[in-house]
């Protein structure tokens, strides 16, 4: 499906609200770089939203967590629990 480049639309490249996952901040105290990877692979996720105290204050990047390690994150299995199951666990 090919579309021209005038055709493209915002809503074409935004990503719905409901793909969107968020993190507490303070739920990130004790994580790993490992737990990050794990969490945004087990949710196929590029991104993840942090907040603190309801206010967005920062985001974490398949992309650039990829660039900044020299390898494709998403490409591969980290050994580690997930960030997702430290949340849960943390309530």
């Amino acid at each position: 499906y090919q579309v021209e480049h005038d055709e493209i639309t915002v809503r074409m490249v935004m990503v719905p609200q409901t793909r969107i996952q968020v993190l507490e901040l303070s739920h990130l105290k004790n994580a790993l770089v490992g737990h990050v990877v794990t969490t945004l692979n087990q949710l196929e996720l590029e991104y993840m939203l942090v907040v603190d105290n309801g206010m967005i204050c920062g985001l974490f990047s398949a992309k650039q967590i990829s660039k900044q390690l020299g390898r494709h994150i998403l490409e591969e299995e980290v050994p580690a629990h997930s960030l997702a199951e430290m949340v849960h666990t943390i309530g």
